[in-house]
C-alpha cells in the first residue's frame, strides 16, 4: 500500500510540475503598444455618438417650432380684437403683450405700468408710438371708453408697432 501512495504522491508532483513548466513556457516578454487612436473602433460608440447628435438636432428644431409658434399665436392674439372704438383697441394690444410676455415667463411684467410699461417695450424691441397714440396707449385702461378725445388716432399704427415688436422678439 505504501508504494502505491508513493507512486500517486511521485505522479501528483510530477503533473504540478509539467504545468507550472507549461505556464512559465507561455510568459513572453513586455513590450510596448502601438500608440492608440482616437477614435473608437467599436460601432456601439458610433451608435451613441449619432443619438447624441441626433438629439441635439431634434431639441433645437422643437425650440425652434415652439418659438415659431408663439410667435404666430401672439400675432393672433394681438389681431384677434378690432373694434371701432379707439380706446378698446388700445386696451387689448396692451394686454395682449402683457399675455405674451407672461407666457415667455418675463419677470416683474405685471408690475410695469404707464411709462415704465412704455419704456420696457421699448427697450426690448424699439415700440415706437408718435406722442398721442403714446398717450392713448399709456392711458387707455383710465380713459372713459366713450371718450372722442383719441378719434383721430389711427389705431393700426398701434397694431403695426405691436406686430412688428412680437417679430422681433428673440
Amino acid at each position: 500500500m505504501q508504494e502505491i501512495a508513493i507512486f500517486i504522491n511521485i505522479n501528483i508532483d510530477l503533473t504540478t510540475g509539467m504545468v507550472m513548466q507549461n505556464i512559465l513556457d507561455k510568459l513572453k516578454d513586455i513590450r510596448v503598444e502601438e500608440t492608440v487612436s482616437y477614435l473608437p473602433i467599436a460601432y456601439g460608440w458610433w451608435v451613441c455618438l449619432f443619438s447624441v447628435i441626433l438629439l441635439c438636432f431634434i431639441v433645437l428644431v422643437i425650440r425652434k417650432l415652439y418659438k415659431y409658434n408663439l410667435k404666430r399665436n401672439a400675432h393672433i392674439l394681438i389681431n384677434s380684437f378690432r373694434s371701432d372704438n379707439v380706446v378698446e383697441n388700445a386696451i387689448h394690444v396692451s394686454t395682449s403683450l402683457r399675455k405674451i410676455l407672461i407666457t415667455r415667463n418675463e419677470k416683474n411684467i405685471e408690475n410695469l405700468f404707464g411709462v415704465k410699461w412704455y419704456q420696457f417695450l421699448n427697450k426690448e424691441n424699439n415700440f415706437i408710438l408718435s406722442d398721442v397714440e403714446k398717450e392713448l396707449f399709456l392711458n387707455a385702461p383710465y380713459v372713459d371708453k366713450a371718450t372722442n378725445k383719441f378719434d383721430n388716432i389711427n389705431i393700426d399704427n398701434i397694431y403695426l408697432q405691436a406686430n412688428r415688436w412680437v417679430s422681433n422678439l428673440k
